[in-house]
């Protein structure tokens, strides 16, 4: 069996966690979240960080603080991308606008992009989705969005470790989502990371994230809040000032997280050492594959493949013991809650991935003779 993820947790972290909770610490969020929020944030590369409960769940924060703080209301978005990018649109009553994938890395197809914004300024953001892993073309995306001054934001929910030159993906947006959930590079069971460089943003998440209280954020912003509304010490505790919500994690996963850490940088070039090796084998087999500069790297999540064969490769795949999964979620654009809400959205490169595109596994387990073997199957090679 190749499975598309194995567990990152590994039975040295079951036994230090053991060993600490003998300890009888506190398990709610509280020291190990503020330190895993910093050794994050220092190895990201940004000032700050905010400790969810799952990846979903950034992605909500950040759609909301946009919302919340720069009066949002329309956000392009990738057609190629996950439930939870568009959902937190729908929720909020921000109009979605969904923009088409290009057939280089899968991001967003930056002439349309430029296309929409040129035609409708009220469109006050954009999210990139990096998907799999694989870079956008982030400098001319970042040149798109500031002439049209729109707010970017990242999903780099399955690209963590993955870097544009020297700068990882992630730090490139106003904001960006990380996922901490199995099957990803580094999991704390479930969990979720927003990364920012905006001290108001950063303030403002961790109200969001917890009730619309003050107590997490720092004693000269809480001051300044308790002046502003006339409110005193005690009365504080319970004093909500933005319409929050209960995201938080726990201490418990904190520190689970931070063991994953200290091997993160090892995982992602794991991952993409198994990228390459697959890109070459399919691209010597003549099937489409994804490209990349030089200069980047690419924390694999799972390796896309589209093909024509797809339904037969997946059926083999399958009957041989390799696990499969479609393409993330093919296009929004004809998933039924998009279409119930707004109808079919037509987009032909996505609606391509969505008819001929699938995945297959990449994992730091996986060897060499795996990769073949799955590549055979693929090729249908015997």
């Amino acid at each position: 069996m190749i499975r598309l993820a194995n567990d990152t947790i590994s039975r040295i972290d079951i036994r230090s966690l053991i060993n600490w909770l003998e300890t009888y610490p506190r398990l709610t969020m509280g020291e190990q979240t503020k330190e895993f929020e910093e050794a994050w944030a220092d190895w990201l590369g940004v000032k700050h960080a905010v400790f969810v409960n799952s990846g979903s769940s950034a992605n909500l924060l950040m759609i909301y603080a946009l919302k919340y703080k720069y009066g949002v209301n329309k956000i392009a978005i990738p057609a190629l991308s996950w439930a939870t990018d568009l959902a937190p649109l729908m929720q909020f009553g921000i109009e979605p606008v969904l923009i088409d994938c290009n057939m280089t890395n899968l991001g967003l197809d930056l002439d349309h992009l430029e296309d929409e914004l040129k035609s409708d300024p009220g469109i006050g953001a954009v999210l990139s989705v990096s998907v799999l892993g694989l870079v956008p073309d982030t400098t001319r995306l970042l040149k798109i969005c500031n002439k049209y001054d729109a707010h970017l934001i990242e999903d780099n929910c399955e690209a963590m470790g993955s870097a544009h030159g020297q700068n990882k993906l992630g730090t490139f947006g106003k904001m960006s989502s990380n996922s901490l959930f199995f099957g990803h590079h580094i999991s704390t069971i479930e969990g979720g990371l927003i990364s920012t460089d905006d001290k108001e943003l950063y303030d403002l998440l961790k109200m969001l994230r917890s009730h619309g209280w003050s107590r997490d954020v720092d004693i000269r912003t809480r001051a300044e809040l308790e002046s502003y509304w006339r409110v005193d010490e005690f009365s504080n505790a319970y004093t909500f000032y933005v319409p929050g919500f209960n995201l938080r994690s726990t201490d418990l996963q904190a520190f689970i997280g931070l063991m994953q850490l200290e091997r993160l940088g090892d995982i992602a070039r794991s991952r993409f050492d198994n990228f390459k090796a697959y890109a070459d084998i399919i691209k010597r087999g003549g099937l489409w594959t994804p490209e990349w500069s030089w200069f980047d790297l690419v924390s694999n999540h799972a390796y896309p493949i589209i093909s024509k064969e797809k339904e037969w490769n997946v059926k083999r795949l399958k009957e041989s013991g390799i696990e499969s999964r479609p393409l993330i979620a093919g296009s929004l654009g004809n998933q039924p809650f998009y279409k119930k809400e707004y109808g079919k959205k037509f987009l032909p490169n996505a609606d391509e991935v969505d008819r001929y595109g699938y995945y297959v596994p990449n994992h730091p387990d996986l060897t060499i003779t795996d990769i073949n073997r799955v590549c055979r199957l693929i090729l249908n090679y015997s």
